[in-house]
């Protein structure tokens, strides 16, 4: 039951270098063949790209919890739109599809979906497939009280033992799940996107720029001073808001997170063809998010931020308990 090969094709799918299939016995429906291999889309290119866009996002949640007060969690956001009508969180949002419209015109990578190879059945499927996703993915992200971002970029990076739980967790639920259900036949790479994604230097020159206007920003958000939400202008607020979405979208395109094929390639590890290039984003994230964290929490390099004059909004579970008298 054990068969080896070696797929010597160039096309994309589903491409795997040193493959090997197990067909096991079958156990009730789930009884699939499985194949274990690396894509051949997970090239040092595709890592140094994912560096570029985790760092990009990294810089932006500092420029959030620095600058702006608060934690960056995107589930939360969305979350709450309908339920609290707060101009903040539409900002943010706006940013964000605005990022994706424009780095789909300027820079390339966001792939259309469904394929237009595919058949009325098979989009029928695939938007099913979506749907209940989506559903099921707005509930865990609710129950755990955030997601890859705040959980992720700044509870891992808070050590936050509730956050050390949770991500191991939904990134194990995700890879089971996407792995039985075959996530990468539903998700096929899309050869002319792949062709006109950008080499990871100009990814990571775009990042790099961004994040020094993000910086440039906080510079001057830090000479005018610390204020209470009273005194501080709203459309600062919401100036910023929008700028952190924006930055924020802008990574995840150059990561490649806005590529479905990609991201079902990662999590989908029985399919004969493993991008594990995303696991790099967060990497690159918490190379910028640990240390700052960690210097607020341990040495108190930063007491409050920059357009706040009251202290860090930062989970209870981890930083400072807050006042509650």
């Amino acid at each position: 039951w054990l068969k080896g090969s070696r797929n010597t094709s160039r096309s994309l799918g589903p491409p795997a270098r040193h493959r090997f299939s197990i067909h096991p016995p079958p156990i009730g429906a789930l009884a699939m063949p499985l194949a274990f291999g690396f894509s051949e889309l997970f090239t040092p290119s595709a890592v140094a790209a994912a560096v570029s866009g985790g760092a990009l996002l990294g810089c932006s949640v500092l420029f959030k919890t620095g600058v702006l007060s608060g934690v960056l969690g995107v589930s939360t956001y969305t979350r709450r739109l309908m339920v609290q009508a707060e101009l903040k969180r539409y900002a943010f949002t706006l940013g964000m599809i605005l990022a994706g419209l424009v780095m789909s015109f300027a820079y390339g990578g966001i792939e259309p979906h469904p394929p237009a190879s595919f058949s009325g059945e098979q989009r029928t499927k695939l938007f099913v497939r979506v749907g209940i996703g989506a559903f099921f993915l707005g509930l865990g992200s609710t129950l755990q009280n955030g997601c890859t971002s705040g959980h992720g970029l700044t509870g891992l990076a808070l050590l936050s033992l509730r956050s050390w739980v949770a991500v191991p967790t939904f990134m194990a639920a995700g890879i089971v799940t996407a792995s039985l259900t075959e996530a990468a036949k539903s998700f096929p790479p899309d050869a002319q996107t792949e062709a006109d994604v950008p080499e990871w230097y100009i990814g990571a020159a775009v990042a790099a720029g961004l994040a020094a206007v993000l910086a440039c920003l906080a510079a001057v958000c830090r000479c005018a001073g610390g204020r209470n939400d009273e005194t501080t202008p709203q459309v600062t607020m919401l100036l910023g808001e929008f700028v952190v979405g924006l930055t924020f979208g802008c990574g995840l395109v150059i990561s490649g997170m806005a590529r479905p094929s990609k991201v079902a390639s990662f999590l989908d590890v029985a399919h004969g063809a493993w991008d594990v290039s995303l696991a790099f984003v967060m990497g690159g994230a918490l190379l910028i998010t640990f240390p700052y964290f960690q210097a607020v929490e341990r040495f108190g390099v930063q007491e409050k931020s920059f357009l706040h004059a009251s202290s860090f909004d930062l989970p209870p579970t981890a930083g400072k308990m807050p006042d509650r008298r």
